[in-house]
C-alpha cells in the first residue's frame, strides 16, 4: 500500500460549498463562511453596493444547502428546512442586531468564539466516539500533549474559528477558506513566489470537524488500520485544518499532497521565503506530533504564536 493510499481519503479539499474553475481574488466579490454549532451560514456579497448579500445556510455535518435567501425570510419558514435541534442557532442568527459591512463582512453574525469552542469539541469527542477511535484522556482548554487510549497522542486540539473569508479557490474549483489574516498572508506569499517564477497552487485549506471525521470513515472502509490512518489523518478535532489558518501546497507539477514536493522548485522557496509572511512547516522530519513528513503543508502562525 502506497503512502499516498494511507494518507488520502477520496477527497482532500474544503468542506463547505462548491465552487468555480480557480480565479485570482482581485475584483472578487467578498464571501465569509460563518461557523454554527449545527449549522454553517455562506455570506456573498451582492454585485453592486447598494446590491443584497446572499446568503446560503448549510448543514455542516455534509455542507448540504437548506435554503438561501438575498433577503432575511422568517423563522417559521426556515424552521421547516432545519433540524429541530438547531432552531435556536437559528433564531440566533435571524435576529442578531447590526448590519452586513462588505469591508469586514458579516461580524455581528458570529458566534462567541468561546461558545463555538465548547460546542465543537463536544461535537468532535462524539465523532471519534461514533467512529471507534481513541479519546485523548486529558482535553483541557490548554493545547497541551494527551495521551489516548492506545498510546501517546501528541496533536493538541485545534478549534474552528467563527468565521472565514474565501481566498480563491483550490485546485478541484472549491472555496478555498482561511481566517482573514491567514488570506492576507497567503495571497502576500503567493504574490511573492510567482514574482520569483514559482507557482504555489493550494490543495486544501479550511476543514471541518465533520469533513474530518468523513475522511477518517472513508479509510476504515477501506479496510485501514486506526495505526495507519492515524500516521496521516489527524482525529477530528485535532487538524491544524480546523484552524482555516493552513495550506496544503503543490508547485504545478507531480502528484499533490506527496514527499516529492520537497524535490520540486517551490519548497526550498518556502524554506527560505514562507518565514517572512508567518507560515512555517508543521509536519518536518521526526517531527514531535508523530506525523509523517508533510513539506506541502504550511501553517500561518502570528507573531509570538507557537505551534
Amino acid at each position: 500500500m502506497s503512502r499516498r493510499s494511507a494518507r488520502n481519503g477520496t477527497g482532500s479539499g474544503s468542506s463547505a460549498g462548491a465552487g468555480n474553475p480557480a480565479s485570482a481574488l482581485a475584483g472578487q466579490r467578498p464571501a465569509w463562511l460563518i461557523n454554527g454549532t449545527m449549522l454553517q451560514l455562506l455570506a456573498s456579497a451582492g454585485a453592486g453596493r447598494a446590491q443584497p448579500w446572499h446568503w446560503r445556510l448549510l448543514d455542516r455535518r455534509d455542507g448540504r444547502e437548506l435554503a438561501s435567501w438575498q433577503r432575511a425570510p422568517s423563522l417559521l419558514a426556515l424552521g421547516q428546512c432545519v433540524p429541530r435541534a438547531a432552531w435556536p442557532e437559528l433564531s440566533r442568527w435571524l435576529h442578531m442586531p447590526g448590519t452586513v459591512r462588505p469591508d469586514q463582512g458579516p461580524l455581528p453574525w458570529t458566534l462567541p468564539a468561546a461558545t463555538l469552542r465548547a460546542a465543537l469539541r463536544e461535537r468532535a469527542r462524539w465523532l471519534r466516539q461514533s467512529l471507534a477511535l481513541p479519546l485523548p484522556e486529558s482535553e483541557s482548554e490548554s493545547e497541551s500533549e494527551s495521551d489516548s487510549e492506545s498510546g501517546a497522542y501528541r496533536l493538541p486540539l485545534c478549534d474552528e474559528p467563527p468565521m472565514l473569508r474565501q481566498c480563491g479557490h483550490d485546485l478541484a474549483g472549491r472555496p478555498l477558506w482561511l481566517t482573514a489574516a491567514a488570506g492576507r498572508a497567503w495571497q502576500a506569499m503567493r504574490a511573492a513566489a510567482a514574482a520569483d517564477g514559482l507557482a504555489l497552487l493550494p490543495v486544501s485549506a479550511y476543514r471541518s470537524i465533520d469533513y474530518q471525521a468523513g475522511l477518517v470513515a472513508r479509510k476504515q472502509a477501506r479496510g485501514l488500520s486506526t495505526e495507519t490512518i492515524l500516521r496521516y489523518s489527524a482525529l477530528p478535532g485535532h487538524s491544524e485544518h480546523h484552524l482555516g489558518t493552513v495550506i496544503d501546497l503543490h508547485a504545478g507539477n507531480g502528484p499533490a499532497l506527496e514527499e516529492s514536493f520537497q524535490k520540486s522548485d517551490a519548497f526550498p522557496w518556502l524554506q527560505q521565503h514562507a518565514g517572512r509572511f508567518g507560515f512555517v512547516l508543521s509536519y518536518g522530519r521526526d517531527n514531535p506530533w508523530g506525523i509523517g513528513y508533510e513539506p506541502w503543508h504550511w501553517r500561518f502562525l502570528p507573531a509570538g504564536a507557537q505551534l
